[in-house]
């Protein structure tokens, strides 16, 4: 038995196809080819997770022709373009959610194609999975927890506000956040045709939704991926935005210049911009500094100078928190301490949200 994989570094998705002279149970299969590529993984990231497709496809015709040494490597991207096909062109229709988890050094790697034992890999568009039509992509990049400052701190100068202040110590547990804002595409996938938008576009953040849409949001998701996904807290957040054990001390979310990381109203020509098009935070996080402003959990609340752990905002209060600045404000709203509420029903074309999860949930 032969057996060929594709797969992406990170876990996007794992599509088996497989030529044989023998049988072996799906499940069977399936199984072991997990228990394979989490060893292959376990070395390169703390934390790896995919759904996989087994798909039983004929490839007689796809196996590579005869070639001399010289012509063998071509002959192998040949048979892997007829693969791609092959995989393209089979009957699945993949319908759930699928998370992709990063860690710092490999979150850029792009889908891969890779021969088993041929010692070649070719870089694959992202295209090359349409046939997964149904699938949520939702990358997300693990934060190791640790103790920061959060508030006005000395690189924001005097452009604080006084709600910013005083700055005090916060303890932060291991947790997961969204690589990018919720888009639009992932915001249909999960709710229907309902796309709330002003500026429409799938790789445009999801806005115009207020801290109740996103819970529903959240709900749906849940219940169609068995996972927790849930709003990050306040304080999650500019952690998060300020790099975590990573962080360089920027002003803004992976830059001392708003201009390299944020789309924001000198820049912006007065609309959002597709996810990820600036540059990432130390972390690989995308737009945490404009494009749009995200919802967090918590109520609003002023900060006291006690140390805290795992904080969670006010039991009470009439206004939910949102933080990242936007498309349409000056830079000064785009800081990592900046912080700004609205009632829950607010709705806003420069509002939207990502997504978290807590390491020890599924």
């Amino acid at each position: 038995m032969l057996t060929k994989k594709i797969f992406t570094t990170a876990g996007l998705v794992l599509a088996l196809l497989i030529y044989s002279c023998g049988t072996i149970s799906t499940a069977d299969l399936e199984q072991s080819v997990k228990s394979e590529f989490q060893k292959k993984l376990a070395s390169d990231s703390l934390y790896i997770e995919f759904e996989m497709t087994v798909l039983e496809v004929s490839l007689t015709e796809a196996k590579p022709v005869s070639a001399s040494q010289a012509g063998a490597v071509e002959a192998e991207k040949s048979w892997w373009a007829r693969l791609i096909d092959a995989i393209k062109g089979a009957p699945v229709n993949f319908d759930g959610v699928v998370t992709v988890l990063y860690d710092h050094d490999r979150c850029n790697v792009p889908i891969t194609a890779e021969a088993s034992g041929a010692g070649h890999s070719w870089e694959l568009a992202p295209a090359a999975f349409d046939f997964l039509k149904n699938a949520v992509y939702i990358p997300m990049i693990p934060v190791k927890g640790d103790e920061f400052r959060m508030g006005c701190t000395s690189e924001h100068g005097n452009d604080c506000y006084k709600k910013e202040s005083p700055a005090h110590i916060v303890t932060l547990s291991d947790f997961l956040i969204g690589k990018y804002p919720v888009t639009q595409r992932q915001w249909t996938l999960v709710m229907g045709d309902d796309n709330p938008s002003e500026f429409k576009g799938d790789s445009l953040p999801v806005e115009s939704v207020d801290w109740n849409d996103a819970h529903n949001f959240i709900k749906k998701l849940n219940a169609v991926s068995n996972k927790r996904y849930r709003l990050p807290t306040e304080a999650e957040w500019e952690y998060a935005a300020r790099g975590g054990i990573m962080s360089e001390g920027f002003k803004y979310a992976g830059s001392g210049n708003a201009e390299e990381v944020a789309w924001y109203d000198e820049n912006s020509d007065e609309t959002t911009h597709p996810v990820g098009t600036k540059h990432p935070n130390e972390l690989g996080i995308y737009d945490m500094s404009g494009n749009v402003a995200e919802w967090v959990e918590d109520r609003y609340g002023v900060y006291t100078d006690a140390p805290r752990t795992n904080p969670t905002g006010p039991s009470s209060g009439s206004t939910r928190v949102n933080r990242g600045g936007s498309w349409d404000v000056d830079a000064r709203y785009c800081r990592t301490s900046n912080r700004n509420d609205n009632t829950p029903e607010s709705r806003y074309n420069s509002l939207g949200f990502r997504l978290a999860r807590s390491v020890k949930s599924q």
